[in-house]
């Protein structure tokens, strides 16, 4: 049931509807449904390994830092404990561009606009 909630509340939100919903309008098309099947076999077996994993380490928080610090070593629990800190970096940021996004939208890039004329962008200054 964690594992679950866990994979759920992870995939809901501005990665599911907000980042899927743009790539599919502007490159991918109807091909989408085929990345979310393979997605959907990528997550049955990630939760088998961690079902396997609950199994074989009982009495652990449940984590891929823990499983690997019981398993394999400390060095290899150091490498992914550092791993899942960039994972939740880059899907933080990920998040907030989406978010972001979407706020500019509702003003109808006026906010976008506005920074663009007073800082600038990547490619110089917004005429």
């Amino acid at each position: 049931m964690d594992l679950t909630s866990l994979g759920v509340g992870s995939c809901v939100g501005t990665g599911m509807y907000l980042v899927a919903g743009m790539v599919a309008r502007k490159f991918a098309g109807p091909g989408v449904v085929i990345s979310f099947i393979i997605a959907a076999v990528a997550s049955i077996f990630s939760g088998a390994c961690y079902a396997e994993f609950g199994v074989r380490v009982p009495n652990t928080t449940g984590s891929a830092y823990m499983y690997s610090y019981v398993t394999v070593g400390e060095f290899i629990a150091f490498i992914i404990g550092w791993n899942m800190v960039l994972e939740y970096l880059i899907g933080t940021s990920a998040c907030a561009r989406a978010l972001s996004a979407c706020f500019d939208s509702l003003f109808d890039g006026a906010i976008n606009r506005e920074l663009a004329d007073k800082f600038g962008t990547i490619y110089g200054k917004c005429i």
